[in-house]
């Protein structure tokens, strides 16, 4: 008997021992359980802060939508615009031709800007294209703060295509360096650093008052236009008035575009008109002489009424 006891005594004191091992086990369980159920309730709460935060941020920031009215074949596909810098006031705005297409116009409208609506063809396109580039620009008074609505209507034999792209952008806070990025972003020579206003009779025409005229003539032409503007072709520099104004065009690079336009100075009036006419990219130092004897021989319609007016 006495020995039944003493080995019973061990099997009792071992399940006391591991009965209060379990027990020690499952409270040390409840207890990591808890500190992961709180731990996921802080970080979940943190995260439905950062979100509802990142959501009230994303309200001040730039949206785009692009909507399809058409509902046959799709002709040319908008890229994706979500890395742009809509603050730097000018982009590109880029797409990919997915059919033969003859031509492409772009209508611009922001109902809450001062900018005149705007139809532009695009001259440079052809019908062979795969890629084709439009040029968003406040410099060219086809960008500004709210919403900006471009249509791009693609024309193939009978048949037409329209997309329309809307980029929202929220008008910032008025600061000094908001105004000064925007206006450097709208300059790109000293002369284009004086005021300038913009003539809506004759598209892409901007006119500055009370410039300083004397110096500049059709002698020392290209000294002017070196001191202003960083890479520059100019060609055919023609009296208007003899020793009163003179007219001159001018093929000029910024970065990867070129700009093409015709420059109009009245010495009396002290007048000084900028038309463009042309701007892309793929001209560089190398080829601006190239491109500059292939657009001289192309008539403007906007020229003609420049000059007349002009006179």
């Amino acid at each position: 008997m006495k020995k039944i006891i003493i080995l019973l005594i061990p099997i009792l004191l071992s399940s006391c021992f591991f009965s209060d091992n379990n027990k020690v086990e499952e409270a040390k369980q409840e207890m990591l359980w808890d500190q992961v159920s709180n731990t996921w309730e802080e970080v979940s709460g943190t995260s439905v802060e950062e979100n509802t935060d990142t959501q009230e941020e994303k309200k001040d920031e730039p949206t785009v939508t692009i909507t399809s009215l058409t509902s046959w074949t799709q002709l040319i596909e908008i890229e994706d615009l979500s890395n742009k810098d809509f603050y730097a006031w000018e982009f590109y705005i880029n797409w990919k031709v997915l059919w033969e297409v003859d031509k492409i116009e772009v209508s611009f409208s922001n109902e809450t800007s001062s900018y005149p609506e705007d139809l532009y063809n695009l001259k440079q396109f052809k019908k062979w294209d795969t890629t084709f580039k439009y040029m968003a620009s406040s410099n060219f008074k086809t960008l500004d703060f709210w919403l900006n609505k471009y249509i791009f209507t693609a024309y193939s034999w009978d048949s037409t295509y329209k997309i329309k792209v809307e980029i929202n952008i929220p008008e910032k806070e008025k600061t000094d360096s908001t105004s000064t990025e925007k206006e450097d972003s709208n300059t790109s020579a000293n002369i284009e650093k004086n005021t300038l206003w913009d003539n809506s009779e004759i598209n892409n025409l901007t006119i500055k008052e009370d410039f300083v005229t004397d110096d500049i003539n059709c002698t020392n032409l290209t000294d002017f236009l070196v001191e202003n503007y960083w890479y520059s072709y100019w060609n055919s520099c023609r009296d208007i008035t003899k020793d009163k104004s003179i007219w001159f065009y001018v093929l000029r690079l910024k970065g990867e575009n070129y700009f093409y336009e015709k420059h109009y100075i009245n010495y009396e009036t002290k007048q000084y008109w900028i038309l463009l006419l042309e701007t892309w990219t793929w001209v560089t130092k190398d080829t601006i002489k190239d491109k500059n004897d292939e657009l001289k021989q192309i008539s403007w319609d906007e020229v003609l009424k420049a000059d007349k007016k002009f006179k």
